[in-house]
Order: structure tokens, then C-alpha cells, then sequence
């Protein structure tokens, strides 16, 4: 940025004119800010000692807009890290609604890529957290980076889309008799702009404190860290999915990455394969594909890696339980033929999408 201040003044101009967020930086990173001016401004004061325009507050501005408008580059193994500022993409909005894909080439450019149909005279969104996450998440991921919240569609919705990835379930209890029911309804934010709204059931409108939902899903998450020894990694996602059937959404963000993680496990770990499971398992092995694939499909439409990985476990699996299915006499070798037609679609599909997003 030095260079490009003294030797090009247009390439300068336009770089001042992005946002550095200063203010917001200094009061609310507070630890960064003091680091900054450590490890960068120090010692760029120290080489350029003579340079009178170099004041801390100068600098600091020219961090910021560095910091929140560069793009994480890749570098080669013991290359440390590199970012780079591209004036252009750094005009494009977020949007948890995404219709683009960024592309990062070789030769470190980078290329947005239509992830949907874009209408004519809609705004060409890119996005700068994972869609997956939830937006008790998002929104303040995006805070802290880039120093905004959020307000897209799907920030505004409280079941994000109907994909409920950070809904709960209601717990609230009521007697049959002798038995006691819960309610079981589904639990959203009341306010999912507000960082500090309480729960909701749409069902039967019972309130669940912020603390109590942030506790849930931290147990959760605690919950999923720390599995039994004497259990297998999958016995302990299956456990886990089981516990808090009535307690979160089964498409919670926390549930979908378990049911992610167990597609592509079931049949493909050590000394494993699909022959060598049995057929329940490979029933739940193609049900959580399925579920992973509905939930996320609905946040991020178009090519994904997830969709990708996703779409060759179900269809090698269906191949396989299929295979077994004729070789018994139970379905006709017609079903065969079309569940290798999908694998053909399938290989088109990464083909051409390959082509196109990696």
C-alpha cells in the first residue's frame, strides 16, 4: 500500500474511498486495534521514520480498509498467509441469500460466477460467511469482521427460509392422564435482528429465554465434543441424534453437520465398505443424506461441494443396495439400469459444474 500511495495516485484514490470502520474498530477490537498498532504501525513508523504523512491515526485507516475489504488468498505450504484487495469485488453487498460464487484462480484473480438465474436489474450479491450457520451466528460473525448486521431476507426470517437451522423444539409439558406430553413444537427467535430476542413456539407461543436457548446449544455442541471412548465415533453421533430428538430441530445447524459428517463415514472408513454393513445401515446412511442435502439445499441453491459429496454417497449407495435387490429377484434389473443412469447424470454434473466453480 506504501508503493501504491507514493507511485500511483488514482489506484490510491480509489483505495481511500472504501470504508476503514475505524471508530467501530477501536471500540469494539480493542485487542486487535492495540495489535495493529504494535506489530504493524510501530515498525512501519520505524522504516519510514522520515515520512511526515504517516501519522498512527493515517495508518490505521489504511489497516482498516484493508482488513475489512481484503480476500484470503491461498498460498503454497510454508508460504504464511497473503490477502489481497480487488476495488471491484469489494464493491459487491453480502447477502445470506447468495446468487453468486467467488472463484479464486491460480494466478491469484478472482471471478464471480452466477450461482442461480439472476434477474435483470436484481443486485449481484456475494457472500462472506457459510451459509450453513445459522443466524445467531452469521450476523455476528459479520459484526465482528466487517462491522454490520445483517438485514437480508433470511436474516429477517426466524425459520431462516424454512430451513429452521437454529430452531430448538418445545419443551413445555402438559398432562394426558397420567402421561406428561411436550409440546414439541418448533422454537424460533422472536426477533432474529435482535442479538438479545427470546425464544418463541409457533406452536403453542411458549417463551424460551435467550440464555436458556444459548445454554441448549451449547450443551449441545459439548455434548457432541466429548464422545464415549467405548463407543465408535458414528455410535456417538447416532447417540447424540437420538438425545436431542425432542430438545432441537432435527435440521439445526448442529444436527445437519453430524448427519453431514455421518454420509460420508457410513461405508468409507477404515476396513470399511459398503459390503460390509448391513442393510439398516445403509437405509440410514441414504436418510441422512437425504436430510443433510434438504436442509442445506434450501439456504444454498446451485453448486456446492457439499451437494457434490452428497450426490456421489447417495448414488453409490442406491447402486449398491439396488445391485443386491436384483441379484435376489426382489425388483426388476430395469431399476439397475436407472439408478446407473443417475450415475451418469451425476458425472455430467461434476463435470460441468467442475468446469465452472473450481
Amino acid at each position: 500500500t506504501y508503493i501504491l500511495m507514493k507511485e500511483h495516485q488514482k489506484l490510491w484514490e480509489i483505495y481511500q474511498s472504501f470504508y476503514s470502520h475505524c471508530d467501530l474498530r477501536c471500540e469494539e477490537g480493542s485487542e486487535l486495534w492495540k495489535f495493529h498498532t504494535e506489530h504493524s504501525i510501530r515498525i512501519f513508523q520505524e522504516i519510514f521514520n522520515d515520512d511526515n504523512d504517516l501519522s498512527e491515526s493515517y495508518l490505521h485507516r489504511i489497516i482498516g480498509i484493508m482488513y475489512t475489504n481484503s480476500v484470503n488468498l491461498e498460498c503454497p505450504p510454508g508460504y504464511g498467509e497473503i490477502s489481497g484487495f480487488y476495488p471491484t469485488y469489494a464493491n459487491l453487498n453480502h447477502s445470506c441469500t447468495v446468487n453468486t460464487k467467488t472463484v479464486k484462480l491460480s494466478d491469484n484473480t478472482i471471478e464471480v460466477r452466477a450461482q442461480r438465474k439472476i434477474s435483470e436489474g436484481e443486485e449481484i450479491y456475494t457472500q462472506y460467511v457459510g451459509a450453513d450457520k445459522p443466524t445467531r451466528i452469521r450476523r455476528m460473525i459479520l459484526r465482528k469482521k466487517w462491522y454490520f448486521w445483517c438485514r437480508c431476507k433470511r436474516c429477517q426470517d426466524p425459520t431462516e427460509l424454512g430451513s429452521y437451522l437454529g430452531a430448538l423444539l418445545c419443551r413445555k409439558t402438559s398432562q394426558c392422564g397420567r402421561r406428561t406430553e411436550y409440546c414439541g413444537g418448533i422454537v424460533v427467535a422472536q426477533d432474529s435482528l435482535n442479538e438479545q430476542s427470546d425464544y418463541v413456539c409457533q406452536t403453542c407461543g411458549n417463551i424460551t429465554m435467550k440464555e436458556e436457548a444459548e445454554r441448549i446449544l451449547k450443551e449441545a455442541e459439548m455434548f457432541l465434543r466429548t464422545p464415549d471412548r467405548c463407543n465408535s465415533v458414528l455410535h456417538h453421533m447416532e447417540h447424540f441424534l437420538y438425545h436431542y430428538t425432542n430438545i432441537i430441530h432435527p435440521n439445526n445447524y448442529i444436527c445437519t453437520t453430524v448427519k453431514l459428517k455421518m454420509s460420508q463415514m457410513y461405508g468409507n472408513g477404515p476396513g470399511s465398505s459398503l459390503s460390509s454393513i448391513p442393510r439398516p445401515i445403509l437405509e440410514r446412511k441414504l436418510q441422512v443424506c437425504i436430510d443433510a442435502m434438504e436442509t442445506l439445499s434450501i439456504v444454498e441453491p446451485g453448486y456446492a461441494r457439499w451437494r457434490e459429496s452428497l450426490m456421489t454417497e447417495l448414488n453409490r449407495t442406491k447402486i449398491y443396495i439396488t445391485g443386491k435387490n436384483v441379484m435376489k429377484g426382489l425388483i426388476s434389473p430395469k431399476m439397475l439400469m436407472k439408478a446407473q443412469l443417475e450415475t451418469k447424470v451425476l458425472q455430467i454434473y461434476r463435470t460441468m459444474y467442475g468446469a465452472i466453480y473450481k
